[in-house]
């Protein structure tokens, strides 16, 4: 059989002899499909929509597409643009070599870094200028006021600035830093010492205890600190509440003293001198505090027992 890409044949053959003769036949026509783009169109070239037989492939172009005017441009600058000068460039398209000039926008000043032309202090304003490296326009601004400089003063006086003499509002204050720190326990609360960097102010800082308070642990420990004082105390003991559900500090000292009330306040008075320097030596901070003294006493023949009590409070 014919096909639209070959000759078909015809072959007779003789009923009598057997004689055979052949016939072309011719071919026939293509059966095409639907139209499709086999070629896109750009800036460059047209495009093309083709046809294609289903039988032998065969393509056919029915119809051309105009050439389009979307180009694929590529910015090429010939001179850099600055605040003063829009600069120079090309516009090229990387399909059809197609070229078009373009110029930019003016671009920001180039400022370089700040000059101070004057220098801000506690009493006055300051000022620094910027200045443009390529036009040479400049502009200025203000700096504020700086902070006082204050001197060196004592942590409990006023600051004196350097600069301009004023007095500050309050005082200069201590600068505490942690010089020691115990973790709280069943019998005694936590604590922690600081001290100040620029005198020998101290300031201490107490947290709970953990647990249940143990009043008998801490009469035992206080008698052997008493004991280290040089104290002379009876079997009631010393009492430390160090900071106990409160920020207050108590000591109980039984001072047995013959002599009367006047021997009595003398003991009570070295008691206190010790007890005081043994807790600025232990790191306890008492120049925040108010200290009240209790002495009391009762002649039994000729022995005369003196109670006082230190009640340090923050």
């Amino acid at each position: 059989d014919p096909n639209c890409a070959n000759l078909g044949t015809l072959i007779y053959t003789c009923k009598n002899c057997g004689d055979i003769k052949t016939e072309e036949i011719g071919t026939l026509e293509h059966t095409f499909g639907e139209k499709t783009i086999t070629k896109e169109a750009s800036c460059k070239d047209a495009g093309e929509i083709s046809v294609t037989c289903t039988l032998c492939g065969f393509q056919k172009v029915i119809e051309t597409i105009p050439k389009t005017n979307d180009h694929n441009y590529q910015n090429q600058v010939i001179r850099s643009p600055s605040c003063v000068d829009s600069g120079e460039g090309e516009n090229i398209c990387s399909v059809c070599g197609d070229r078009v000039a373009c110029e930019y926008d003016l671009t920001d000043h180039a400022y370089g870094d700040a000059v101070i032309v004057r220098e801000a202090t506690c009493s006055q304003k300051g000022e620094r200028a910027y200045r443009c490296d390529v036009c040479g326009a400049s502009y200025t601004e203000e700096i504020p006021v700086s902070d006082h400089l204050w001197d060196d003063g004592a942590c409990n006086t006023p600051g004196t600035c350097t600069v301009c003499g004023c007095k500050s509002e309050k005082n200069r204050g201590h600068d505490y830093v942690l010089v020691f720190e115990e973790e709280a326990s069943l019998d005694f609360v936590g604590r922690k010492v600081y001290r100040c960097s620029r005198c020998e102010g101290r300031k201490t800082s107490y947290w709970g205890q953990t647990g249940t308070y143990n009043l008998g642990a801490v009469k035992s420990a206080g008698q052997e600190r008493a004991k280290a004082l040089g104290l002379k105390v009876a079997p009631a003991g010393y009492e430390v509440h160090t900071g106990h559900k409160e920020e207050i500090q108590k000591y109980y000292f039984t001072v047995e003293q013959a002599g009367g009330q006047a021997a009595l306040e003398q003991a009570a008075v070295q008691g206190v001198n010790r007890l005081y320097n043994y807790l600025v030596e232990h790191g306890i901070d008492l120049s925040d505090c108010y200290v009240v003294i209790t002495v009391s006493y009762r002649v039994d023949a000729a022995l005369g027992t003196g109670i006082f009590t230190v009640t340090v409070s923050a």
